[in-house]
């Protein structure tokens, strides 16, 4: 997984670097409200038609749906409140509690929304590889450009440029800010004499400068996260780490067995899933705290398919169920889904389930 999500990574930037595209100002997306996404939504479950659903996630109180052509946000009761088109080749959506960022990897162009209105769009002159966005609707936006490896542009919440970063030789992985939204972390891969090393930055938005730079050896940096207590949760290929606020090493975790799954938006908390070092089919599931203490381990007896955990559950994604286990790894139920599930998503004590067909949702609690 780690080595096709390099090669993928690197055939992206490649593909697009002699491309070129026309630069645009913030454009006024109002007229792409309401898109004829074909769906009639009155509540859970909400089918989905012929909308080729891509992921789905929480903001402020409601539930983001992408697909192919659309994002479409639908209210706890499951009636649809907003949508907009973005026509984009390569779709990716990431969001925070308050704004939702949809761009086109590979492409030029990214927008940003609320769960229930259009704040605006750009298009750029360099391939997009990678995008953030912060609470307060800063957006992180990595590029490849001809001069440099790759270029970090943040803009602010009005999508005009406050800050750029450029570096050589790296493929940026992951970026996260800080819940003041004036720094932010970057893991950046590097390959020298054929080894990967990761370098963790943390950037000021205000001073314009590095605070520090880290170096992981040996592994693929693959999330990052500031957790609640002021340290950085980062999950790589082979171990957890947690620097604390000045960039040192705080704690190493290291996992056996292949990385199939993470989970790093918990703030007090990293979660890994390994596949089963015996039983191929089997997932061993970590948590480690904030201190790097293994706290609880448990094991599933399917491959997982996608996972996410918040400060109080983890519910695991398999091939026809959902398991949520408590903030101890106890299992709290099973939930049995269709076959074939996209995605799972724990958002305000309630859980959702998106396949091909339908989004439908249940309660966390027995």
């Amino acid at each position: 997984m780690i080595i096709a999500f390099l090669i993928a990574a690197i055939a992206i930037l490649g593909t697009y670097f002699s491309r070129s595209g026309n630069t645009g100002d913030l454009e006024n997306t109002d007229s792409a409200n309401g898109a004829d996404t074909g769906i009639t939504a009155n509540g859970f479950p909400v089918s989905l038609g012929g909308n080729n659903p891509l992921d789905i996630t929480g903001c402020g109180k409601n539930i983001l749906l992408l697909t192919k052509n659309n994002l479409i946000s639908f209210s706890e009761s499951g009636k649809q409140v907003y949508s907009a088109h973005h026509g984009y080749s390569n779709p990716v959506m990431t969001a925070s509690s308050k704004r939702v960022l949809t761009y086109d990897l590979g492409g030029y162009q990214f927008r940003l929304d609320t769960a229930k209105n259009a704040v605006g769009s750009k298009k750029l002159t360099e391939a997009i590889a990678y995008g953030a966005v912060s609470n307060d609707g800063h957006v992180a936006i990595v590029t490849q450009t001809e001069r440099y490896s790759v270029s970090l542009k943040i803009y602010d919440s009005g999508l005009q440029e406050v800050f750029s970063w450029n570096v050589t030789d790296k493929i940026i992985t992951s970026i996260d800010f800080n819940k003041h939204n004036n720094a932010c972390v970057v893991a950046a891969l590097s390959v020298e004499d054929g080894s990967a090393n990761s370098k963790i930055y943390e950037l000021s938005l205000q001073s314009k400068k590095e605070i520090f730079e880290t170096t992981l050896e040996d592994c693929v940096a693959i999330s990052v996260d500031y957790k609640a207590n002021g340290t950085i949760g980062i999950v790589t290929d082979t171990a957890a780490y947690l620097l604390d606020s000045s960039g040192k090493i705080k704690s190493e975790s290291i996992y056996s067995g292949k990385l199939l799954l993470h989970s790093n938006t918990a703030s007090d908390s990293v979660t890994v899933l390994l596949e089963d070092t015996e039983n191929t089919r089997n997932t061993r599931i970590l948590l480690i705290d904030d201190n790097g203490n293994t706290s609880a381990s448990t094991e599933i007896s399917e491959p997982a398919v996608d996972a996410k955990a918040g400060n109080d559950c983890l519910f695991v994604l398999g091939e026809n169920s959902i398991t949520v286990f408590d903030k101890n790894l106890q299992q709290v139920k099973i939930v049995q889904t269709e076959t074939n599930p996209l995605r799972t998503l724990l958002f305000n004590q309630k859980g959702y389930v998106l396949t091909a067909a339908k989004l439908t949702q249940f309660l966390v609690s027995k």
